[in-house]
């Protein structure tokens, strides 16, 4: 499920996002135990409405989508688990909020910092 929502500045594709009531949108995850988050799926984009400063952006909230590393991921992929710097995977989780993708035919570990394809449940 992706939703065009409001967000905060500063963010790109695969950024990983939590609820913010203080500014009234989406802003950069601070909280790894936020049961409201989502990922970036497209560049943020001013608000064309006449006299609104706000920028939106498409974010999943469920589904796939390609967020953003913050740990080197397996060739094997694994149980998603989400940080403030984005995702990386925990198999030893007992409370995975999905998954992480294995590497394609090529077998390779993506590094930390690269977009990475995750399911979201």
């Amino acid at each position: 499920m992706k939703i065009k929502v409001s967000v905060g500045g500063g963010l790109a594709i695969g950024d990983v996002v939590q609820w913010d009531s203080g500014s009234n949108a989406w802003v950069s995850l601070t909280d790894s135990t936020s049961s409201h988050w989502g990922v970036i799926c497209s560049e943020p984009v001013a608000d064309l409405t006449e006299g609104s400063s706000k920028l939106l952006a498409l974010v999943a909230f469920s589904g796939n989508c390609m967020a953003k590393a913050s740990r080197d991921i397996p060739v094997e992929g694994g149980l998603l688990a989400i940080e403030a710097d984005g995702v990386y995977v925990d198999n030893a989780s007992s409370h995975a909020c999905g998954l992480v993708s294995p590497s394609n035919y090529q077998g390779v570990a993506r590094p930390a910092n690269t977009l990475v394809s995750v399911w979201i449940r």
